[in-house]
């Protein structure tokens, strides 16, 4: 599985599927300790899950939408113009302001909503498009599995059948990890940049 990622012959979630055909198999035929009564059981969780983890994702499409209608980003991007912030204010509002959206979004509507405004924002302040695509990457994925929505801790407690409260505690260290990291990637460009412009 992790050869085909590597060398781009399956995305992630095929992989997945890989992993998931295999494991039927291997469990059924090989060492005979999954039984079709067990297919079924884990078919109708799985479709549980799916639905629980699809609500927390479709509920987060519409409220990007009228955030959108409501003029909030734009309000965001005019509001960094009239005040003139220089370079460091405004990856400051940027990223506190992505983290916020995080919390309550999903990836993808997120990244659709924030992205055509604060590239043109931060590229004229001087950032590289790359750096900014990394910080977006970050800052979002560190929404996602803080309070209060947190969808990745609630995809997380819904699989592992564990409370979100305790996936929550558990993961305090790594939140502090991810923003030390965030700030080092906002301030110094060398660690998103140095290695391409060696390649390059």
């Amino acid at each position: 599985m992790l050869s085909c990622i590597r060398f781009g012959i399956a995305a992630a979630t095929e992989a997945g599927v890989i992993a998931l055909v295999w494991a039927f198999v291997l469990g059924k035929f090989v060492f005979r300790e999954y039984s079709w009564r067990h297919l079924g059981r884990s078919l109708a969780e799985c479709c549980v899950d799916s639905a629980l983890i699809g609500f927390l994702i479709a509920a987060s499409v519409p409220f990007a939408w009228i955030l959108i209608a409501d003029g909030m980003p734009q309000q965001l991007v005019g509001l960094t113009q009239d005040y003139a912030l220089g370079p460091a204010a405004l990856i400051l509002v940027v990223v506190l302001t992505l983290f916020v959206a995080g919390t309550f979004l999903d990836l993808t509507p997120a990244s659709l909503i924030a992205a055509p405004l604060f590239l043109p924002l931060l590229t004229a302040a001087g950032f590289d498009p790359v750096q900014v695509g990394i910080i977006m990457i970050i800052n979002l994925q560190l929404g996602g599995v803080t309070p209060p929505v947190g969808i990745l801790v609630f995809i997380t407690a819904q699989i592992s059948r564990t409370p979100a409260a305790a996936v929550f505690r558990e993961l305090t260290p790594f939140v502090a990890a991810i923003i030390v990291v965030l700030g080092l990637v906002c301030a110094i460009p060398a660690l998103t940049l140095g290695l391409w412009s060696l390649i390059g």
